[in-house]
C-alpha cells in the first residue's frame, strides 16, 4: 500500500535529481558574455543620457565618437574621424573622417550608405537646434547645453561627404576632450528620417539604436535584460564576443551570488562587503583603481530652508562623515572636500574643510531661525555607483546625525530613471548624487555640475547659481594657458566651499569584479566600461548534485566493518530469529537497490515534514544558498538563462524552447530555472496533500467495503486504486481547493525571491510603483481564480460521490 502511495512522489523527485545528476551546466559559452548591470538604463540614445548605467547601455557598445579616450587613459585618439586640424586661433577645428564606416541595421531599417558628413552635422544640429525637424520634441540634451556647447559651437559645415568643420564663436581650452563624451556620439540621419517617412515616431532612435559600434542592440526586457550581438562589419574589427547580455541587476550582494553561481561573466559595482571575499575567490578576478568622482549631498538652494548659509553650514558640521568611509565605503573611500577629486589638475590642496561638530551645528541653526530644527526630506541614491556604493544605508546615517540636531528627516527613494527625471525639474529638497570625471578636465566637475549654465539643463542638481564663481569657471574654460586655468579654478574652489551648495562626502576607489575567464579589460579612468576588447574562455562545469552526494554515502557507509542490528542488540547479541526479525523490521534483510529506494522513501517523508513546518521565503533562501551560492549548480534567479533569447510562440517557456532554434540545449536550461520556484512553491501544498492522503487513504481502507474487496481476492494495487483512493480524495479535493489562495500568496514570496516573472512579482512591481489598475485588476485576477478552483471542487463532489448534490 505504502509503496503505491510514495510511487508518484518517487518518480517526480529521481526525474529532478536525476536532471541535476547528468545535465552539464555549461556557463555562457567563448562566444556570450553575461555582463550584470546595476540598473536599467533611462535611454539608448546617448545624446540624453548622463548616468554611467546608460552610458554602458549605449554610447560604449552601439555607438562611436569622433575622437575617443585610449582605452585606459585620458589621452584622445582617432576613432570615425582619420585626423583633425586646429587653426592657430584655436576657433576652427577641421575633420577628416573615416571612410568604409557601416551602420547597424535592424528589422525595420537597413542602411543604403556609410557613415559620412551628413551624420556628423546632423548628431550635432539636433542638439543646438530645437526647431529641426529631426529634433526630439521631448528630448533634454542635459550635457550639451549644461557645457554650453550650444553656444560654443557657432556653425557646423559639411565640406564634403567625408570633411566636417566646426567654427567656436569662442576659444574653449577643453573642446576636443568634450568631442570624445558620450553625449557627441554619432547617430544616423538616415535612420532618423527614415522613422519620419514611414511615419514611426521619433523617439524610437533612443528606444532601438542604431550605430556604428562594436555591438548591435538586439532587444530590451524592462528592468531585465538587455541583448546585443556582434557588429560584423565593425570597422576596428569584429568583437571576440559574439553575444553580449546585460543583465540587470540592482542589488550588489545578487550581482556576486551571480558571479559566483556563473550567471554573470563580470559585475559593476560590487558591495564593499564582498570585496573581501572576491578577492580570495580563485574563480574570480577583482580590479581596482582610484576614482575620479566624488560623491556629494546637494541642497536645492532655491527651497528654503537651503537658501540659507547658515543652514547649509549647520549640515555640513552635523553630518560625521568619516563613520560614513568607515561603515558605507568600508575603507575604500578618503573624505573629500573639494567638488572635484585630487586627481585631477587645479585641484586646491589648501581649502579648509568643515570640521565635524555638534554643538557648531546647532548655534548655526539656532542663528539661521531654527533652534528647535524642522522637517527636511532627502532623496536617496536608488542604485549603487562607484561613489555611492549603498545610498539607503548613507541615507539613514545621515538621519541619524541630523536628528541631534533637530532635523526629522524623511527618506524618499524612486526608481533610477524617475530619480533623474525628478532631480533634473528640481522637486527635491536635497538629494544624494555624484560624479564621475568625463574628460579629465576640471571644467567637466566644477562647469558642468556648478554653473549657473547647468541648472536648467539639470545637471547642477543644487540648482546654485552664484556670480563670483561663475564668472571664474566661464572664464577659465577660455583659456589654453593651464597655469591661469589652474589659478582661476583654484579661487573658484575656496568660493565653493565658503558657500557650500554641496556636502562634499567622498572620493571612492573604483571596484570591477570578475570571472577568472574574462581577459582584455581595463578599467577605464572616466567610469564606463569600455566592451569590445573582452575575451571569455569557454567554461563546461560538471553539475554535483544531492543524488550523487545520496548514493556515495549510502554504498560508503555499508563498506564499514561491523552490523547495525548486533549493535542496536547490544554487548549480549540476540538469537538468530532476533537477528532476522531485527533486520527485516528495518529493512537490511532486502537487496542494497530496494534498500536505497527506501532510503529515498523516508527521506521524501522527512522533506514533506520539513517542507510544511518551514515558511515559504526561508526555505528558498536556504535552497538558494546551498545549491547556487555553496554548490553553485541551479541558478540564482531567473527564467532561462540568458544567453538565450527565445522568441514568443505558445507564451509557455518550455514548450517556446523546444520549438526554438536552441531545442534541448535551451529546454533543460528553462527546465534548470524552474527546480528550485518549483521546489519552494509546491513544497508546502505537497507536504500537506501527502499527508492528508495518506491519513485518508488509511481511514478508508479500514471500511467494510474494503475488506470485502480484499475478501473477494481483487489485487490490493486495484483495491486502493479503484474502490478506495476514489473515497480517499473528497477531503483532498476539499484541501487543495483551500490551498489555490496559498499558492498565490506563495507565488508572490516565491517570484520576488527568483525574480521570475510571473503573477506574483507583477503584483509586487505593481504596488511598488503604486499602479492601482493594475493591483486592482490583479486582485480581481486572484478573486476569479480561487472562485474558480472552488466551484470545480465542489463540481468534482458529484463525480467523486453521486450521493453528493451541488444543493447540499
Amino acid at each position: 500500500m505504502r509503496k503505491s502511495i510514495f510511487r508518484a512522489m518517487l518518480l517526480a523527485w529521481t526525474i529532478a535529481l536525476g536532471q541535476l545528476t547528468f545535465m552539464p551546466l555549461v556557463f555562457a559559452g567563448a562566444k556570450t558574455l553575461v555582463y550584470c548591470s546595476e540598473g536599467s538604463p533611462k535611454t539608448f540614445n546617448p545624446q540624453l543620457a548622463t548616468d554611467g548605467t546608460s552610458a554602458n547601455a549605449s554610447a560604449h557598445t552601439v555607438f562611436n565618437r569622433l575622437v575617443e579616450f585610449k582605452e585606459g587613459s585620458s589621452e584622445i585618439i582617432p576613432a570615425l574621424a582619420e585626423s583633425w586640424v586646429i587653426a592657430k586661433d584655436s576657433l576652427k577645428y577641421t575633420f577628416k573622417l573615416r571612410k568604409g564606416v557601416k551602420f547597424h541595421s535592424n528589422s525595420f531599417f537597413k542602411p543604403t550608405r556609410d557613415m559620412n558628413a551628413d551624420d556628423v552635422v546632423y548628431s550635432f544640429q539636433v542638439q543646438m537646434d530645437p526647431k529641426n525637424p529631426l529634433t526630439l520634441k521631448n528630448g533634454n540634451y542635459e550635457y550639451f547645453t549644461s557645457m554650453e556647447m550650444d553656444k560654443i559651437i557657432k556653425s557646423i559645415t559639411k565640406v564634403d561627404d567625408y570633411t566636417v568643420e566646426f567654427v567656436l564663436s569662442r576659444k574653449e581650452a577643453p573642446f576636443l576632450a568634450n568631442l570624445a563624451m558620450d553625449f557627441t556620439s554619432v547617430l544616423s540621419k538616415e535612420y532618423a528620417e527614415s522613422l519620419l517617412k514611414a511615419g514611426q515616431v521619433l523617439e524610437t532612435i533612443s528606444t532601438n539604436p542604431i550605430g556604428t559600434g562594436p555591438f548591435v542592440f538586439k532587444s530590451y526586457q524592462k528592468d531585465t535584460i538587455i541583448r546585443f550581438t556582434a557588429h560584423e562589419n565593425y570597422f576596428r574589427g569584429k568583437p571576440k564576443i559574439d553575444s553580449l547580455v546585460f543583465a540587470v541587476t540592482p542589488d550588489a550582494s545578487v550581482r556576486y551570488q551571480k558571479l559566483k553561481a556563473g550567471e554573470c561573466h563580470f559585475v559593476s559595482e560590487p558591495a564593499p562587503a564582498d570585496i573581501e571575499n572576491i578577492a580570495k575567490n580563485p574563480k574570480l578576478k577583482l580590479m581596482k583603481e582610484p576614482g575620479l568622482n566624488v560623491g556629494y549631498l546637494a541642497f536645492n538652494t532655491e527651497k528654503k530652508p537651503y537658501d540659507s548659509l547658515k543652514v547649509r553650514q549647520a549640515i555640513m558640521h552635523a553630518l560625521n562623515r568619516q563613520s560614513y568611509i568607515d561603515a558605507v565605503y568600508l575603507g575604500h573611500a578618503t573624505i573629500a572636500k573639494n567638488p572635484m577629486p585630487p586627481l585631477i589638475w587645479s585641484y586646491n590642496d589648501k581649502v579648509k574643510d568643515y570640521e565635524y561638530n555638534v554643538e557648531k551645528a546647532k548655534q548655526l541653526l539656532k542663528e539661521a531661525g531654527y533652534e528647535k530644527g524642522f522637517d527636511a526630506e532627502m532623496w536617496a541614491l536608488p542604485i549603487s555607483r562607484p561613489y555611492n556604493p549603498s545610498g539607503k544605508k548613507l541615507a539613514e546615517l545621515m538621519q541619524s546625525d541630523l536628528a541631534k540636531i533637530g532635523i526629522k528627516l524623511k527618506i524618499s527613494t524612486f526608481d533610477w530613471p524617475i530619480h533623474l527625471e525628478k532631480s533634473r525639474n528640481g522637486e527635491h529638497q536635497m538629494i544624494q548624487a555624484g560624479w564621475t570625471g568625463d574628460n579629465g578636465d576640471p571644467d567637466n566637475f566644477l562647469n558642468i555640475l556648478l554653473s549657473c549654465a547647468s541648472v536648467p539643463s539639470g545637471t547642477n542638481v543644487a540648482r546654485w547659481c552664484y556670480k563670483p564663481y561663475n564668472d571664474l569657471v566661464t572664464q577659465a574654460k577660455q583659456m589654453t594657458n593651464q597655469q591661469k586655468r589652474t589659478e582661476l579654478y583654484k579661487k573658484a574652489q575656496v568660493i565653493f566651499k565658503e558657500q557650500i551648495p554641496w556636502v562634499t562626502l567622498a572620493h571612492a576607489q573604483v571596484f570591477r569584479a570578475m570571472s577568472s575567464q574574462v581577459s582584455g579589460y581595463t578599467i577605464h579612468p572616466f567610469g564606463g566600461d569600455l566592451l569590445k576588447k573582452w575575451i571569455l574562455n569557454k567554461i563546461i562545469v560538471l553539475a554535483l548534485t544531492l543524488f550523487g552526494a545520496s548514493l556515495i554515502s549510502f554504498f560508503l557507509v555499508r563498506l564499514v566493518p561491523g552490523d547495525p542490528v548486533l549493535n542496536l542488540l547490544g554487548e549480549r547479541g540476540g538469537s538468530v530469529e532476533q537477528i532476522e526479525t531485527m533486520k527485516a523490521r528495518l529493512g537490511l534483510d532486502k537487496p542494497l537497490p530496494v534498500q536505497y529506494l527506501s532510503f529515498l522513501k523516508n527521506s521524501l517523508m522527512g522533506a514533506s515534514l520539513v517542507g510544511y513546518s518551514m515558511p515559504i521565503f526561508w526555505w528558498g533562501l536556504l535552497l538558494i544558498l546551498f545549491f547556487s551560492v555553496h554548490l553553485g549548480i541551479l541558478p540564482v534567479s531567473g527564467r532561462i538563462d540568458i544567453v538565450y533569447d527565445i522568441p514568443t510562440k505558445t507564451g509557455l517557456l518550455l514548450i517556446d524552447t523546444w520549438l526554438s532554434a536552441e531545442g534541448a540545449v535551451a529546454f533543460f536550461s528553462a527546465l534548470k530555472q524552474l527546480l528550485l520556484p518549483a521546489i519552494v512553491l509546491g513544497t508546502i501544498p505537497l507536504a500537506m496533500i501527502s499527508r492528508m492522503t495518506r491519513s485518508s487513504l488509511l481511514e478508508v481502507l479500514s471500511e467494510d467495503y474494503v475488506r470485502t474487496a480484499r475478501a473477494q481476492g481483487i489485487p490490493e494495487r486495484l483495491v486502493i486504486w479503484r474502490v478506495a483512493f476514489r473515497n480517499a480524495l473528497i477531503p483532498i479535493v476539499t484541501l487543495i481547493g483551500l490551498l489555490v489562495g496559498s499558492i498565490m500568496t506563495g507565488a508572490v514570496l516565491t517570484e520576488t525571491l527568483f525574480s521570475w516573472p510571473g503573477v506574483g512579482l507583477w503584483l509586487v512591481k505593481s504596488v511598488e510603483a503604486r499602479d492601482y489598475p493594475v493591483i486592482q485588476g490583479g486582485i480581481l485576477y486572484a478573486s476569479f481564480g480561487v472562485a474558480l478552483i472552488n466551484l470545480t471542487v465542489d463540481a468534482l463532489y458529484t463525480k467523486l460521490n453521486p450521493k453528493l448534490r451541488m444543493t447540499q
